[in-house]
């Protein structure tokens, strides 16, 4: 979506950048024709956001996790980094 002068004057001024209208226009409500974002929303996805990166954190400790699927059934799991170990182990690679 383009923006007018007049929005980019505004959002001069106002210390808005485009990321912010961005992630209004992503995770706003709609009231009439505008898009707001409150301080109740940004708290909500403040503490996804948190969990998210949690779980993250604890996935590149595993060294990433892999999921194995067929037929729209999950049939295995594992940490990437346990299975790189297993095989270099099977089969003696050096770092």
């Amino acid at each position: 979506m383009t923006a007018t002068q007049h929005c980019i004057k505004q959002m001069h001024n106002r210390g808005i950048t485009n990321a912010m209208i961005q992630m209004v226009q992503l995770f706003g409500y709609q009231v009439g024709d505008r898009v707001m974002m409150d301080k109740r929303q940004i708290q909500e996805l403040l503490a996804e956001i948190n969990e998210l990166r949690h779980q993250l954190i604890k996935m590149y400790e595993k060294g990433g996790v892999a999921v194995v699927e067929k037929n729209g059934r999950l049939i295995t799991t594992f940490a990437i980094q346990d299975r790189v170990d297993k095989i270099k182990k099977k089969y003696k690679y050096a770092d």
